[in-house]
C-alpha cells in the first residue's frame, strides 16, 4: 500500500511539473510530446474508460443517497403518531407540574377599533 501511494504522487507530481511546463511554453519539445501522448489512441480510451467509472460511481452514490433520504422522509410522514402521556402522570411531582395558564377572554369584534378602550369625551372650549 505505502509504495503505491508513493507511485501515485510521484505521477501527481511529474504531471504538475509538465503541465506548468506546458503553460509556460506550449510550443517546446515537451509540449509537442504531451500532446502527443494526450491524443494516443490508448490513452485518449483510458480517459474515457475512467470518465465513465467516475460517472456510474457518482450515480450510484447519488441514487443510494436520495433512496436513504426518502426512506427516512417516509417513515417521518408515516410513522404512527402516539398520544402523548398525560402530565400528572409524567411527573408525580406538582412542584415540577407547568404553571395553569389564566383564561383570555373571548371578544367577538375582530375590529381593533372596538376592541379599544372607550375615549373620555373631550371638554368643550369656552
Amino acid at each position: 500500500m505505502g509504495k503505491s501511494r508513493t507511485v501515485i504522487f510521484a505521477v501527481i507530481g511529474v504531471a504538475s511539473a509538465l503541465k506548468y511546463h506546458y503553460k509556460k511554453s506550449p510550443d517546446s519539445e515537451i509540449s509537442r510530446t504531451i500532446r502527443t501522448i494526450c491524443s494516443h489512441p490508448r490513452v485518449v480510451e483510458a480517459k474515457q474508460q475512467a470518465s465513465q467509472k467516475a460517472s456510474d460511481f457518482v450515480r450510484a452514490q447519488g441514487e443510494a443517497l436520495t433512496d436513504k433520504i426518502a426512506e427516512k422522509i417516509k417513515e417521518q410522514l408515516f410513522a404512527p403518531r402516539t398520544p402523548a402521556a398525560p402530565a400528572a402522570a409524567a411527573s408525580p411531582d406538582p412542584a415540577s407540574a407547568p404553571a395553569p395558564t389564566p383564561a383570555t377572554p373571548h371578544r367577538a369584534s375582530s375590529n381593533p377599533a372596538a376592541l379599544a378602550p372607550a375615549a373620555s369625551p373631550r371638554p368643550k372650549a369656552r
